[in-house]
């Protein structure tokens, strides 16, 4: 009887928030922050939120394009699509939005913030989930519709193919020495000699000439060239010729805007790449030396000014020209005033098999907090020995968003030396990298790091941190502890005779009592769920609901 019940009170409670949640978009987008109306229905919002979290834990929200859905159930759709929360947010890709305990009042302000001038975004090459990103909730946390996934763009059809081919035999027989113009009928490319594909002066003439010309007579040339590049054995003259020619109307095709052009030099590098006709520094001479930042910053702003099957085609070639272009991306992340910019660097740096790391140790020492926590952030995945060395450095950096980011890199590596770091960790002045130490360390660390825990555990103002830290260091604390944690944890959840803890902590304690799965801590949640007091009874049914389960599944 209480199962349906309680399911039903929190499918209202986030019913409730969602509610208020509107109210407190719709008064942004009509009052400034500090007008009373806006400031009472975020309130409002704020507590509503909050309240549901406190008794529920975390809230996922699903987005779909005109409503918001919890545990399956509506809780929120607006009639004017337009002005509705849902809508922007699934417009923007944003498909699932979660808050999570110990959100503060800022983030909540933050996000509210974002939805409002949502709408505005647009007008600067933004959207929302940039500009949620950029705002670093740690107590949000929402999953957006990858833009790199996925294919994109036209296939050329097979009529248009055979006219590609038709074209390429008239251009080669017209550039080949001596061949007496035999058209289509005078052989297949792959046949040719190599030298007479080596190009001439007057080849290089025509060649500039179509790259000044805009017209029809670029496309041919590129399609001439990029047949030219299939044939290995030219001599070191002419393969120089032809790296130069291509280059040349590559960086023509970029001025212009032309992304059927640029895809198709990219596919066919891609090509020769692949059948190992090319090696990788051909491309990169080709494409790298003239892909400027302006120039890949306007491929990059095109993304958001074209229909979305035309975006998804420029996205596809920015990954595929990615290895080319590296230092051009590196160069963006650091310098480009456009946060949608930088993001789409990032976005492709940290795709495929990450950046080498030696590009990645000057960006750590720039002094804007964003380059070191981007550049971290790649440099994550690289495995290079000297990581650990610029992260113990930066554990000491000024702005906490930084130490963040580093102390998830610490958790994503691991080992030894990684644990060490964490448990340095645990004593930052921000309660958020404290609290991402603490989890770091739980999965990395052993008996050897169980002091510097409970060392926190002991001090006279532990119990007045925010609550999600507070179950962070006694889940970790439990975790490598084990059995010799039970008395501590036990102690921390009775009532006292005087002055009993706050609820947050006898909560945590008797959470990471499930962690132990003892016989004296399964014991010891016996006696909580058996307390009479209803939020611990209901934190210790779950947590020997979860050690019988994993105890079967053991078991299995």
């Amino acid at each position: 009887m209480s199962g349906p019940s309680a399911a039903s009170t929190e499918v209202e409670s986030a019913r409730k928030a969602c509610g208020r949640l509107h109210q407190a978009y719709s008064s942004s987008r009509l009052y400034p922050s500090d007008h009373p109306t806006a400031r009472n229905t975020l309130g409002e919002f704020v507590d509503a939120l909050e309240s549901h979290l406190d008794v529920y834990g975390f809230m996922m929200l699903r987005v779909e394009e005109d409503r918001l859905v919890f545990e399956d159930e509506e809780v929120y759709s607006h009639e004017e699509v337009r002005s509705s929360v849902a809508f922007l947010m699934f417009r923007d890709g944003i498909r699932f939005v979660t808050f999570y305990p110990g959100i503060e009042a800022g983030e909540i302000e933050s996000f509210v913030d974002c939805l409002a001038h949502a709408d505005e975004l647009a007008a600067v090459e933004h959207d929302l989930s940039t500009a949620l990103w950029e705002r670093d909730l740690q107590h949000v946390e929402y999953e957006v519709v990858d833009p790199f996934l996925g294919g994109g763009g036209e296939r050329l059809r097979d009529q248009a193919l055979n006219e590609l081919r038709e074209t390429v035999i008239r251009r080669l027989s017209e550039l080949s020495p001596g061949s007496g113009g035999a058209g289509p009928q005078g052989g297949q490319p792959e046949q040719a000699d190599p030298e007479s594909m080596t190009l001439t002066p007057a080849d290089i003439r025509r060649g500039e000439q179509a790259v000044a010309d805009p017209s029809d007579a670029l496309e041919d040339f590129t399609v001439v060239l990029l047949e030219i590049a299939g044939i290995s054995g030219g001599s070191p003259k002419g393969e120089e010729a032809l790296a130069r020619a291509l280059a040349l109307v590559t960086e023509r095709i970029l001025d212009s805007g032309d992304v059927d052009a640029l895809d198709l030099v990219v596919s066919r590098l891609r090509s020769l790449e692949a059948q190992g006709r090319r090696l990788p520094e051909f491309a990169r001479d080709v494409v790298g030396e003239g892909m400027t930042s302006a120039r890949l910053t306007r491929l990059i702003a095109s993304i958001g000014q074209v229909p979305p099957v035309e975006a998804a085609r420029v996205e596809r070639v920015l990954r595929e020209m990615r290895d080319w272009v590296l230092p051009t991306l590196l160069e963006l992340l650091a310098e480009s005033a456009d946060k949608a910019v930088r993001k789409t660097a990032l976005d492709l740096l940290d795709a495929e098999g990450g950046v080498p790391a030696r590009h990645l140790w000057p960006l750590m020492a720039d002094p804007r907090w964003y380059v070191v926590r981007n550049a971290v952030q790649l440099a994550t995945g690289s495995g290079a020995p000297e990581l650990a060395g610029h992260l113990e450095r930066l554990l000491r950096h000024p702005d906490a968003r930084v130490r963040r980011e580093v102390i998830r890199s610490l958790d994503a590596v691991g080992g030894a030396r990684s644990a060490a770091l964490l448990a340095r960790g645990l004593s930052d002045e921000d309660p958020s990298v404290r609290t991402l130490a603490a989890h770091g360390l739980r999965r990395h660390g052993n008996r050897a790091h169980i002091a510097a825990v409970q060392v926190h555990i002991d001090s006279r103002e532990f119990e007045t941190r925010p609550a999600e830290e507070i179950a962070a260091f006694l889940q970790a604390y439990a975790t490598l502890g084990g059995e010799a944690t039970v008395e501590v944890l036990g102690k921390l959840w009775k009532r006292r005779v005087f002055g009993t803890r706050p609820l947050p902590v006898r909560l945590a304690a008797i959470q990471a009592l499930g962690e132990v799965a003892s016989p004296s801590a399964r014991e010891a949640l016996v006696d909580a769920a058996r307390s009479g007091e209803v939020p611990l009874q209901r934190v210790a049914a779950r947590a020997l609901a979860d050690i019988q389960a994993r105890m079967r599944g053991a078991g299995g």
